[in-house]
C-alpha cells in the first residue's frame, strides 16, 4: 500500500505545540509510522463530533485520535491527550 500523508488539525497542532521539544521530536515519526500503515488496528474507537468513526493509538504517554480518509489517502490526527 502506497504511502498516505499526514495532516494536523487544528486542536492536534495545538496540543503538539504545547508539548516540550524531546516529546514533539519523538511523536512526527509515529505520525509518519502511522501513515505508512494506515490500515493497522487502532487500539479503540471512539466518534468525533462529526460522527465519524475516531481511532484511537496508544503511544507511550499520548492517546493520538485519528481517521483514516483512504479515497484522498490522508491520515487525519485530530488530537493529541495526554494519559
Amino acid at each position: 500500500m502506497p504511502r498516505y500523508r499526514y495532516v494536523l488539525d487544528e486542536g492536534a497542532v495545538v496540543a503538539l505545540l504545547a508539548l516540550d521539544d524531546s516529546e514533539i521530536a519523538r511523536l512526527v515519526p509515529i505520525f509518519e509510522a502511522m501513515a505508512e500503515t494506515p490500515a493497522i488496528q487502532a487500539d479503540c474507537y471512539s466518534l468525533d463530533r462529526h460522527g465519524r468513526s475516531l481511532h484511537i493509538k496508544v503511544v507511550g504517554d499520548f492517546l493520538i485520535g485519528y481517521w483514516p480518509e483512504h479515497a484522498t489517502r490522508t491520515l487525519h490526527i485530530l488530537s493529541i491527550d495526554p494519559l
